[in-house]
């Protein structure tokens, strides 16, 4: 009996030492919704000067907006711009536009900007001027973002970024970084749109999945690479402009280390060494 005893000893304490991994991931993951709207909380306060927050519809609207960062944590957000109206969105601090949360707690929350006819918005922030762990989608946006870090640390020098999808479309967007303009984990799909951007590392990055660029105006630099795919392909079907790079100007390698890429109807200049 006395050996059957100590047999058990290494099971109960393992199932322990589970049990307190596991509790701080079980209560963050109930953590509470919060937006923040430059510091002020849009769940209790839903307007102030250039916006409004209507909870029904989970839809932050910005008219004339001129603050700080906005941020949601643990909801998804959606952020109108009101037709015709000019916005801006200035800080030192992290982010300008963003929906955060612990990245070990699923499902991703996502965040979706809609550009109303005539309007704008410009961001500028310290590390990402937009950022969600879940999905990114922008759709009929002129918008310019810059971030201002000078870091070294490629995570923290990403103006555009997503840990999931990102999705452009009939947009404008003028994109200035000292390191990755428009970054994703996994597919970036850019249709209809005119981008511009000028990085210190990485123009438009797709890095798990492919990258689809479609009927497209494109002015993009990129110290290393102008587009890149790390495990995906880039396909580019009726785009013109210029891509130039310090390295290459198009750069995609699948999981069997082979470079794929496809042009289709496109009228580009490359400029780059390789």
């Amino acid at each position: 009996m006395s050996a059957i005893r100590q047999k058990r000893w290494p099971v109960l304490l393992m199932a322990a030492l589970l049990t307190l991994f596991l509790l701080p991931t079980a209560a963050s993951a109930a953590e509470p919704p919060s937006l923040t709207v430059d510091g002020v909380d849009a769940l209790t306060t839903s307007s102030g000067e250039g916006w409004s927050y209507d909870s029904a519809q989970n839809t932050l609207t910005l008219d004339g907006y001129n603050g700080g960062s906005i941020v949601a944590s643990y909801m998804d957000l959606k952020v109108v711009l009101a037709k015709g109206s000019a916005n801006c969105i200035s800080t030192a601090e992290e982010y300008g536009i963003a929906t955060v949360q612990d990245p070990f707690d699923g499902p991703y929350f996502s965040l979706q900007i809609e550009g109303g006819e005539g309007s704008s918005l410009s961001i500028t922030a310290a590390n990402h001027a937009i950022f969600a762990y879940g999905s990114i989608s922008m759709d009929n946006c002129n918008l310019t973002a810059e971030n201002t870090t000078s870091s070294a640390v490629t995570g923290e020098m990403e103006c555009i970024s997503s840990h999931s999808t990102i999705s452009i479309s009939g947009s404008t967007l003028a994109v200035t970084t000292n390191g990755v303009g428009i970054t994703c984990y996994d597919e970036q799909t850019i249709t209809g749109s005119n981008i511009t951007v000028d990085a210190g590392v990485i123009g438009i990055h797709a890095n798990n999945e492919n990258l689809y660029i479609t009927d497209t105006v494109l002015d993009v630099v990129g110290k290393t690479a102008a587009l890149y795919s790390y495990f995906g392909t880039i396909h580019l079907t009726g785009c013109s402009g210029e891509l130039e790079a310090g390295t290459a100007a198009i750069y995609a390698q699948n999981l069997n280390g082979d470079s794929d890429t496809e042009l289709t109807d496109c009228n580009l200049t490359l400029t780059a060494p390789y």
